[in-house]
């Protein structure tokens, strides 16, 4: 038997990746590879479980370094979907599931000036639009009042003893039982402040800031 001396080192199991598309993504320029984003704005409904590809060839690669657990996290729109904690060895996504359904991604609508730097969550401030400060303020403006809206729409659909399902709505539930985390991804200091406000607007208990580079200012 062989004897390892870790005197003066650091054991650990392994390194956990967060919010990333790993499994969700094999070849970024070949669209048929990337499942990681839906269409649309309000995508609550989409879970990263069971669209982990577990046969993906990245994965081995990320293993080499000491990954061996990663939050396989949806992109796109206002709400992403849901994350679940995932092993990056399995056959199948059912025997690579670690924690299903950990929590549920807000892309934060927020606006960057030019000489700023960019963010791949930015659907509101596009190119065409530096000059339209405007015009800028009022698509973000819409894009909360449309989270606040689905995020009322989902209260009430919770209080009704008769309902047709509706699987958006329902996917927000465990929101307010605190049953499930709340990850809004949020870079500025006015977006940050924002996302704070509306979870404490819905009584959130479990809300992380994803991002948060201006977080020191």
């Amino acid at each position: 038997m062989e004897i390892i001396n870790v005197q003066n080192k650091h054991i650990y199991p392994s390194f956990i990746l967060p919010n990333t598309t790993l499994g969700l993504a094999e070849i970024d320029a070949v669209r048929a590879s990337r499942d990681e984003r839906e269409v649309g704005d309000f995508n609550s409904n989409v879970r990263s479980q069971i669209a982990y590809n577990t046969e993906s060839i990245v994965l081995s690669t990320v293993r080499t370094n000491g990954i061996l657990l990663a939050q396989v996290t949806p992109r796109g729109g206002l709400i992403a979907g849901t994350s679940s904690i995932m092993k990056l060895k399995g056959d199948n996504w059912q025997e690579a599931t670690y924690l299903k359904d950990d929590g549920l991604h807000i892309n934060w609508p927020e606006i960057y000036h030019h000489d700023h730097w960019t963010h791949s969550h930015d659907f509101t401030a596009k190119d065409k639009d530096l000059d339209e400060g405007d015009n800028r303020q009022k698509k973000k403006k819409k894009s909360i009042d449309q989270l606040y809206d689905i995020f009322e729409n989902a209260k009430q659909y919770n209080l009704l003893n008769k309902k047709d399902l509706d699987l958006r709505l329902e996917a927000l539930q465990n929101i307010f039982s605190s049953n499930t985390t709340l990850y809004i991804h949020a870079n500025t200091v006015n977006g940050i402040k924002e996302a704070i406000m509306f979870s404490k607007h819905y009584n959130i208990k479990k809300m992380v800031i994803v991002g948060g580079s201006e977080s020191w200012r």
